[in-house]
Parts: structure tokens; C-alpha cells; sequence
């Protein structure tokens, strides 16, 4: 059986989202930010979106940075806290 935490909505009201990391685990709300980091390298290990390489002088390393939200359900309330891995350096540019 999975533990589900219980609070009011009211401790969720005034949430401010995170920008980064940093501001993620220094908040009340870190186990929620934490979880849902994980939620997403877990989805991205099942889907094989990457895999590890050794590198090299020639291996160029892009960054990356956590984007955060909060998902809530038509009555505003919460559905879940969100966090989403993304490289800017693949973001798709128009020509």
C-alpha cells in the first residue's frame, strides 16, 4: 500500500514555484519538489532517454536545468506538484 501524505488545501494556497533547484530543496514544499524530480528521471530511464557515455576530449556536455509547476484540477485544487528536465541547448529554434 502506498503512504498518501494528507493536508489541507489551504497549507497550498500561496505556493511559490521554484525557479530552480536550489529554490526547490530549500522550500516547505521540498519532499513534494524531490518526488517529483524523481517521477520524471524514472519516466525518462523507462523510456530510454538517454544513456550513459564515458567522456571523451571531443564530447561536448550540454546542460540542463529543472523546470517546476503545479498542476491543479478545475476547483483549483492541487492534482500534483511537477518537475520537468529540460536541455535548452535542443530547444527547437525557427528559422
Amino acid at each position: 500500500m502506498k503512504a498518501v501524505a494528507v493536508c489541507h488545501q489551504n497549507d497550498y494556497e500561496n505556493i511559490v514555484i521554484p525557479k530552480n533547484y536550489d529554490q526547490a530543496i530549500k522550500s516547505r514544499y521540498k519532499d513534494k519538489w524531490l518526488e517529483a524530480m524523481q517521477e520524471e528521471l524514472q519516466t525518462m530511464k523507462d523510456r530510454k532517454v538517454w544513456e550513459s557515455q564515458e567522456l571523451t576530449n571531443k564530447s561536448k556536455v550540454s546542460g540542463c536545468r529543472w523546470v517546476f509547476s503545479i498542476k491543479r484540477d478545475d476547483k483549483n485544487k492541487i492534482k500534483c506538484f511537477k518537475a520537468r528536465l529540460v536541455c535548452p541547448r535542443f530547444q527547437t529554434k525557427e528559422r
